[in-house]
């Protein structure tokens, strides 16, 4: 089910899918937690973007769109440049935290996707689990909570398809209803244990190049929820695309449970693979 918990869609590990890293500097694998680091201090009136350059993720306002800045989970500046020239993502989305502590990632993550989800719907015109875009998101570090008082988080959206020109605002599904979908869960009867996305992420990045090469597709992202976690693929041809991932999960360190060829997103009836 894609309308589960994304362990952040930026944060995500394939909040910037595997082909949108290999933009970035090979592939969403973008660390499990994008999350600014080595502030100072925080600005007190950011300007507006209106030439290249570089910001820590602090001096980010609604609105400004930002380059590679590599697979690290810390970050401590982006390339900027005006919406209007070629980027890999833009800031739609703010708010605070209102804890009087740093959530951990699992704590965090919840409020984020409340927050981001929302916004992404009203920001792009239809829900994230209905559109070909995706979304990740800056958030404190312990050394930028504690030191500057910093409480914010910033939600991204992006195209996994590549770089992209102009806002992103109200561009609506995409191709998420036209194209092919092939969905690799991983079920259990306990609590998911997110350890697992890290031991499956080499599989995902090879998966992701293996599509690519061959010209099949890419990999769109990913949902976690309590008991399972899923990757999605897009491209032309589920048939196609399934055999190209098949004998790639077949050597994966965690089995995998199940397998949907979808015709589009939303298919009301796809082609069930289930694993003996």
């Amino acid at each position: 089910m894609r309308d589960g918990g994304r362990l952040a869609r930026a944060v995500g590990r394939f909040a910037l899918a595997a082909s949108a890293v290999a933009m970035l500097a090979g592939c969403s694998l973008v660390a499990d937690a994008f999350r600014p680091g080595g502030v100072v201090e925080l600005p007190s009136s950011p300007e507006p973007i209106t030439e290249a350059g570089v910001r820590q993720p602090s001096e980010l306002l609604v609105g400004d769109c930002v380059g590679d800045f590599g697979p690290d989970g810390i970050v401590d500046v982006v390339p900027v440049m005006p919406c209007s020239d070629p980027h890999l993502a833009e800031a739609f989305h703010e708010f605070d935290l209102g804890t009087t502590s740093l959530p951990s990632d699992d704590e965090l993550f919840p409020m984020v996707a409340a927050e981001c989800d929302a916004a992404f719907e009203s920001f792009v015109g239809v829900e994230w689990s209905l559109s070909s875009l995706n979304w990740y998101y800056f958030a404190p570090t312990v050394e930028s909570w504690d030191e500057v008082d910093d409480r914010r988080v910033l939600c991204m959206v992006f195209d996994p398809a590549g770089l992209t020109t102009g806002t992103l605002a109200g561009a609506g599904p995409g191709a998420a209803d036209a194209s092919a979908w092939v969905v690799v869960s991983f079920e259990g009867d306990e609590q998911f244990d997110l350890g697992l996305m890290d031991a499956l992420l080499p599989t995902e990045l090879e998966a992701d190049s293996a599509l690519n090469r061959a010209g099949a597709g890419r990999i769109d992202g990913n949902d976690i929820g309590d008991h399972g976690y899923e990757l999605y693929f897009v491209g032309d041809d589920a048939d196609e695309m399934w055999e190209i991932l098949g004998p790639v999960f077949a050597e994966a360190p965690v089995r995998w449970t199940g397998v949907e060829l979808r015709d589009g997103l939303e298919d009301p009836s796809p082609t069930v693979i289930v694993r003996d």
